[in-house]
């Protein structure tokens, strides 16, 4: 891959092969999501949509290509910086939520940040997300 990532205030992806224990399952040539934009992911089942997420999240093998955040390829962070930067930068709800009952949407959205120590986002900005 000879040409690089331009540098997106946000995420860029260029020639992405993700994938588990080295078989590749989710191919992206190039995705670009601006700060505070918001993208669809559609494909069918199988398609590779969570891959993706979990490759950009760090918790999928980055066969091939960058995965780029801010201008950083996180690609080429240690497993720890890159637990680290999830932790900091990056919210998940995976597909089977385990969201906690007796709390709300923007409480369990809270909870993370909370739990970890992080700067807690606006609650008027998860408000809106929670919307």
């Amino acid at each position: 891959m000879g040409s690089a990532v331009p540098e997106v205030r946000g995420l860029a992806v260029k020639g992405l092969v993700a994938g588990y224990g080295g078989k590749p399952i989710a191919r992206v040539a190039h995705l670009a999501v601006g700060a505070g934009d918001a993208a669809v992911l559609g494909g069918v089942s199988g398609s590779g949509k969570t891959t993706l997420l979990l490759a950009v999240a760090g918790l999928a093998d980055r066969l091939e290509g960058t995965i780029c955040i801010d201008g950083e390829d996180v690609g080429r962070f240690s497993s720890a910086a890159r637990d680290c930067h999830r932790g900091r930068h990056i919210g998940l709800i995976f597909q089977d939520l385990h969201l906690i009952p007796g709390l709300s949407a923007l409480d369990n959205m809270l909870l993370a940040p909370f739990a970890t120590g992080a700067r807690c986002p606006s609650s008027d900005h998860l408000a809106h997300l929670a919307a």
